[in-house]
């Protein structure tokens, strides 16, 4: 029997901000400041939280360009089911009074016996994708509402 041990510290970071340095919420626009700095591969989190609640809810994805992905949710196309669907929970959020921050996922590395994926290898997208997965299982283990389920 084979057996894989897995190493990984992360923390979510609310590091998306415009030129002024402040946090990006939905559904703000797209600066270009943002287009120019945000054009990378990511994990990212969007963190659905109010004020006067002790209530978080949370949507995770991946994306090869971050800033064009935030532009999928806020334009959402005919044919992008998840986007539309999204974007109308997102909505529908901020009139119940939540805040809609965009958080990142920052890691040194995951160790996975003698494998190693950096943040560097977010590029590779079943690196994106697994490590997307990872963090949904994680949080809805931990009990979190998630939007991707």
């Amino acid at each position: 029997m084979s057996e894989i041990k897995i190493e990984f510290n992360y923390q979510w970071e609310p590091a998306v901000r415009d030129e002024n340095g402040n946090n990006y919420f939905f559904p703000e626009e797209i600066t270009p400041f943002m287009r120019q700095k945000y054009r990378h591969p990511a994990i990212y989190r969007w963190n659905i939280f109010s004020e006067s609640l002790k209530d978080e809810k949370f949507y995770i994805g991946e994306a090869q360009d971050l800033c064009q992905r935030i532009n999928g949710y806020l334009n959402p196309g005919p044919s992008q089911q998840t986007n539309k669907r999204i974007n109308k929970k997102f909505h529908e959020y901020i009139e119940n009074g939540f805040k809609i921050r965009l958080e990142i996922l920052r890691f040194e590395k995951i160790r996975i016996n003698d494998f190693v994926i950096t943040e560097n290898d977010l590029s590779h997208k079943h690196n994106r994708r697994f490590i997307e997965e990872l963090m949904v299982i994680i949080y809805e283990q931990k009990g979190f509402q998630l939007l991707n389920l």
